[in-house]
């Protein structure tokens, strides 16, 4: 089913500041709008199985801060580059990749050699620039290192802008293998100084999978970062999501803001930790007042502000309401994400479609939390269970919108039929400029203009135009100039004409301004 009318899937995606979709149908013909956001596109040229094009990439950035942030000119169009500039802050550049497969045929490895040109070119334009790669890059990598162990000038003599890659800790990384692809990744953070943030923060300790498909488990998304950068991580998530065969990477990037910085240029990031809450009864009440003494919370408070210049803000934060959960009892529970409850918007998603998800996702996080085979199995058959059962309500439901239809038809109940043209009615967004507009009707309504024609959407429409003049007309005679179009507009209404109107009129629309409805006639 198509994700952009899931309802469950827009909520979650506007959680983030950013938000990067890799192998969509995006195009140039086929765009999305999401509210409260601007978008970025790319690619999408490729045919799929049924038509539409795929491979394509799209970024929304939340409108706020539309203003710092400008597309940078791409060779191709499986990368999409975005610069993020800050008020007094090194500029932010943002890589989102998508490379097919190893073996496809619209991928090859020189796709890597293109990503690292373009990384060096840009570093050249921005050299106090940070850089980000993000997106599925179908490589696996296993744990081997993706910087040069000892790589210091000790033996050899390198240039003055070399940087030395340093150890930022250990990669840890549920996926083993290592592909053609995996090797080309890694030597391409040695060569540009980038790390692979995957393995190696809090939430992704173990390095989760990020795709799981009727094939197995594997880590092919990344995201990649500039080696200086991993202080201004936060922290990394793979998400647990059943809507596609990859789960989502939340990342959570903060920057410092400079004390001469205004107020109104400072942009707080809503992405931020998920907060821990208690379901607070009267006994736990008590049980807090017991544990609260003044002087305890006073010299743990004392402590985080002596520290507080080597801790950033965030989390000192993060250290006074640990200090205040310590002191309640009970396990706390975190603001997790309840997707698996919540409704997809699809009036076919039922309640049998609701328990198949449920299940697909209680499998999908055991699956996770042991990483064994027979609930690897398990978890790949109830997702084709999950497809099966999602199919069906589709069919059953366009069947019986197709019989309403015909219904509607043969009754000839115009409003409920062209309701369902509305409906059906893709809604792609015009791609016909307004010069192209106003050249048209130009040449449309000035036959003998000298209006030159060079797009190859406006030829066509003015050949169908031409044909459909034609089809009307029947034969008949068609006004080449002016005065002839004079004299058929100004002469006498005839009866013919009259009783044409008359046949045509509909019944069941409401009268005019004579109050005379069209049964009268």
């Amino acid at each position: 089913m198509s994700k952009w009318h899931d309802k469950d899937f827009i909520e979650f995606i506007k959680r983030f500041d950013v938000i990067a979709l890799v192998e969509t149908f995006v195009s140039e013909l086929r765009n999305v709008h999401l509210d409260g956001y601007c978008s970025f596109s790319t690619g999408g040229h490729r045919t799929g199985r049924r038509g539409r094009p795929s491979g394509g990439i799209v970024v929304f950035i939340k409108t706020i801060f539309a203003n710092f942030v400008q597309r940078l000119d791409c060779t191709k169009d499986f990368i999409l580059w975005l610069n993020f500039e800050f008020p007094n802050q090194d500029n932010l550049l943002i890589g989102t990749v998508y490379i097919p497969p190893v073996g496809s045929l619209y991928s090859s490895s020189d796709m890597f050699a293109t990503v690292e040109s373009d990384a060096i070119n840009l570093s050249r334009n921005f050299c106090n620039g940070n850089f980000m790669l993000i997106g599925d890059f179908n490589a696996r990598t296993g744990e081997l290192n993706d910087f040069i162990v000892n790589g210091t000038d000790t033996h050899v003599p390198i240039g003055e802008y070399y940087t030395v890659d340093t150890d930022v800790g250990t990669r840890h990384n549920c996926d083993n293998e290592v592909n053609e692809y995996g090797n080309h990744l890694l030597n391409l953070c040695k060569t540009v100084s980038m790390r692979i943030v995957n393995g190696r923060t809090v939430s992704d300790k173990e390095g989760n999978f990020t795709c799981i498909t009727s094939k197995g488990a594997s880590v092919v998304d990344y995201i990649l970062i500039s080696q200086n950068m991993f202080d201004s991580i936060s922290d990394l998530k793979i998400g647990c999501r059943v809507d596609s065969d990859h789960m989502p990477l939340q990342i959570i990037y903060s920057y410092d803001v400079d004390s001469q910085t205004g107020a109104d240029d400072v942009i707080q990031p809503s992405s931020m930790p998920q907060y821990c809450r208690y379901k607070i009864n009267e006994d736990r009440c008590n049980k807090f007042k017991e544990n609260f003494t003044l002087d305890v919370f006073a010299s743990r408070i004392q402590d985080i502000v002596t520290d507080l210049d080597n801790t950033r803000v965030d989390g000192a934060v993060s250290k006074i309401n640990e200090i205040f959960y310590s002191l309640l009892p009970g396990n706390r529970t975190t603001g997790t994400n309840k997707n698996c409850t919540k409704h997809t918007g699809n009036v076919w998603f039922d309640e049998e479609c609701r328990r198949a998800r449920d299940k697909l996702y209680n499998l999908l996080k055991r699956f996770r939390h042991n990483r064994s085979l027979d609930l690897l199995e398990r978890y790949k058959t109830q997702k084709h269970v999950y497809k099966n059962v999602i199919a069906l309500k589709k069919n059953i439901y366009r069947n019986s919108r197709t019989t309403e239809f015909i219904k509607a038809a043969h009754d000839k109940d115009s409003k409920k039929f062209w309701s369902f043209v509305r409906e059906s009615r893709p809604s792609i967004p015009s791609s016909i400029s307004s010069h192209d507009w106003y050249d048209f009707f130009k040449s449309l309504f000035n036959p003998n203009s000298n209006v030159t024609c060079t797009n190859s959407d406006y030829l066509d429409t003015w050949k169908f135009f031409d044909t459909t003049v034609a089809d009307f007309a029947q034969g008949q005679f068609l006004p080449t100039s002016h005065d002839q179009y004079d004299e058929i507009l100004n002469s006498p209404i005839s009866l013919a004409e009259v009783e044409d109107s008359i046949r045509k009129l509909k019944a069941g629309k409401s009268p005019g301004k004579d109050g005379i409805p069209p049964e009268f006639f």
